[in-house]
């Protein structure tokens, strides 16, 4: 039997990913999409920057958050949000790592705003670690 399991270790480093989908705040559904660089530490802190698109608004943010990794490679991801240093809000993603941790597959549970107020979404990410290693490799 084949070895699957992940640890914060395993999931470690340099990430990109998209992110695309329906965002669905009380004036309606708009489109949103959005490409990111982030780092993932093995103590589980993340940072890095994204561009995103929401029903055609361009935006430059910095992401901070931390991350979570289970035995089975499924995890979270919790995100803020900040443009020039507000939080505007904050995306918790639940996510699976595949392909020995080098790629991860997610969707958007939890969209908040910094006032509080939860916005729907249906939103999914596809990440790919930039240099991937082989765990044995490092």
């Amino acid at each position: 039997m084949r070895d699957t399991t992940c640890s914060k270790a395993d999931v470690a480093g340099e990430w990109a990913y998209t992110e695309t989908g329906t965002v669905i705040p009380a004036t309606g559904a708009v489109p949103f999409a959005a490409v990111a660089r982030y780092t993932l530490d093995a103590k589980g802190d993340l940072s890095g920057t994204a561009t995103s698109s929401s029903d055609g608004n361009l935006a430059n943010v910095t992401l901070k958050g931390t991350g979570t990794v289970n035995a089975d490679c499924t995890g979270t991801l919790t995100v803020g949000v900040y443009a020039s240093g507000t939080l505007v809000r904050t995306a918790t993603f639940s996510i699976v790592y595949v392909d020995k941790a080098r790629e991860g597959r997610a969707i958007v549970t939890s969209l908040v705003l910094a006032s509080g107020a939860t916005v729907p979404a249906v939103l999914t990410a596809n990440a790919k670690k930039l240099l991937p290693e082989l765990p044995h490799e490092r």
